[in-house]
């Protein structure tokens, strides 16, 4: 089955909510700056206001799981506090 991406979009932007409305998410990555390609996956960055446990990564991925059986399409999630993010400058992510 195929979706358009802002049909995708609102698909995950609803996954993640179920798991923790207060969580915020990011794409970024080729589908972001709009040149993916058949092979591309969708990055996703969640962002919680609280520390995360692997259990709650877990949480989210195996509930994006399913999502990414629908869509026929694979995602990349990382999941990451607000605070580790910013406190350790771990990830420097593009937007463009």
């Amino acid at each position: 089955m195929s979706f358009d991406k802002k049909e995708t979009f609102k698909m995950i932007r609803d996954n993640v909510n179920e798991t923790d409305p207060y969580a915020e998410f990011i794409i970024y990555g080729s589908r972001a700056r709009g040149d993916e390609h058949t092979e591309s996956v969708w990055d996703i960055l969640i962002l919680t206001d609280y520390a995360v446990s692997l259990n709650k990564q877990k949480e989210f991925r195996h509930n994006l799981y399913d999502l990414e059986l629908e869509i026929e399409e694979p995602f990349s999630t990382f999941v990451y506090s607000k605070k580790r993010l910013e406190y350790q400058n771990e990830c420097h992510f593009f937007f463009h």
